[in-house]
């Protein structure tokens, strides 16, 4: 995974805005163990005086570098190099966006989970009232409540010849359904 920073600085030769430089770097060095870094990036012109260069701290093991950029021969002895210090907690503001991003991802997640378990709760405990409650057949029809009285469903119930019957149905035909839960 790519750990890319984009680093930028800006250049002034002789009090004016330094365009059209090439700048390269003259040093890249671990400051763990002083190691030069090869190769280095490309500093590429941005325009009014600014110059950046991309670096991928996934391509490392050190935690800093320390560079010196060099402006060119052209530029005053003063005005001819620019340090600065990288450190790898500079590309943690793009790895704490993904880490947000992997969190709401994951509540998301758990959020559909917990819906989904909520939904077979209720589906459970429908098929514990009907199993734990009452079943009576009166009047051609077949009516089940649950443990509490609550009607829960009334079948219209039917012989093998297709005439309403008491005893020994053959078909059902659903006459009333309490709500049940919806996903």
């Amino acid at each position: 995974m790519s750990k890319l920073v984009t680093y930028t600085l800006y250049a002034e030769v002789g009090g004016v805005v330094g365009t059209g430089l090439s700048p390269s770097f003259a040093t890249f060095k671990a400051v763990s163990n002083g190691q030069s870094l090869t190769p280095t990036p490309t500093i590429t012109e941005m325009g009014d005086g600014f110059y950046k260069y991309s670096f991928d701290w996934a391509l490392v093991s050190e935690d800093s570098y320390l560079v010196k950029i060099d402006l060119g021969e052209a530029t005053p002895p003063g005005e001819r190099y620019i340090i600065n210090r990288l450190e790898r907690h500079d590309y943690l503001p793009s790895t704490a966006e993904s880490i947000e991003a992997s969190a709401e991802l994951i509540k998301t997640k758990a959020d559909s989970i917990l819906a989904s378990a909520e939904y077979l709760e209720a589906l459970v405990t429908r098929l514990l009232d009907i199993e734990e409650g009452e079943w009576q057949i009166a009047n051609n029809q077949l009516v089940i409540k649950d443990s509490q009285g609550n009607e829960i469903t009334k079948f219209n119930l039917f012989g093998a010849s297709g005439g309403p019957t008491n005893s020994n149905p053959y078909h059902r035909v659903l006459t009333y359904r309490s709500p049940r839960p919806t996903k």
